[in-house]
């Protein structure tokens, strides 16, 4: 991992001629079901299920990214992808801080079913357990979107699995993006204090030539473990084939991610 995270930090510094990826979809803004960020599509998420995997297709080339999270431990990923007008895919590992904690590997699959539906695919593995997961976009590029995303983890064992479903609405424009979200985690074992928890989320991202900035607010749903509402915030700046993102109570405590775009 030290090698492809090297590897992918010297590409990032080089420059590159073109990079069309949109300025709007790098920092993350909600849940990213409606509204999926680039820059941590594959490893990060902020609802109960990934973001979005259809998301995979607005990279418009190749992308490389870094991310670093620290409360306590640091986790590390990396992540690099690429895209064409209809196909896309990308790849990731992110790496916990805890002791004896396991590496996170995933891939993500996605294409243009037309001009206005974009279909992605999902596959994850932590230790022996797989996640499955699949994901529309609607109007892709339009200022009204729709998101869809379903996934589910199989466990070895018996009545142990669990399912998450998430829709999202986003409101984009070339200078602010409004995204609303909801998911729902379900637990295949009826003894689980929790079977069904809900987020729902609410997030404005606010861009301004190479700046841009997301606040969101969650509320978590019939969750008896932490009932608390939450906010969270992101900064991100932008050049033609680079951005650094970095939030605060996103993953961790701290977050920087720092992606290049050929």
């Amino acid at each position: 991992m030290k090698t492809i995270a090297l590897f992918l930090l010297c590409l990032s510094l080089i420059p590159a001629a073109r990079a069309e990826a949109p300025h709007e979809h790098r920092l993350n803004t909600g849940q990213g079901i409606g509204v999926p960020g680039l820059d941590s599509i594959v490893n990060l998420s902020k609802g109960y299920t990934f973001q979005n995997p259809a998301g995979v297709m607005y990279q418009h080339g190749l992308r490389g990214t870094l991310q670093y999270a620290k409360n306590g431990v640091s986790d590390t990923g990396v992540e690099a992808g690429y895209s064409s007008d209809t196909l896309g895919i990308a790849a990731g590992v992110w790496k916990p801080g805890c002791t004896n904690c396991e590496s996170e590997n995933g891939a993500i699959a996605g294409a243009s079913l037309s001009k206005f539906v974009a279909l992605g695919l999902r596959y994850r593995k932590v230790a022996q357990t797989p996640l499955y997961g699949v994901g529309f976009l609607f109007n892709t590029d339009g200022e009204h979107r729709l998101g869809l995303n379903a996934e589910m983890t199989d466990p070895e064992g018996s009545s142990n699995n669990t399912t998450a479903y998430a829709a999202g609405y986003g409101f984009v424009t070339k200078e602010h993006s409004i995204a609303i979200d909801i998911s729902k985690l379900e637990y295949e074992d009826p003894n689980t204090p929790d079977p069904t928890i809900q987020l729902l989320s609410v997030s404005f991202q606010k861009r301004s030539g190479p700046l841009s900035a997301s606040l969101c607010y969650e509320k978590r749903l019939n969750d008896t473990a932490d009932n608390n509402d939450d906010f969270w915030m992101g900064a991100g700046f932008n050049s033609t084939n680079w951005h650094l993102g970095i939030y605060a109570e996103y993953r961790q405590e701290v977050m920087a991610v720092l992606s290049g775009y050929y």
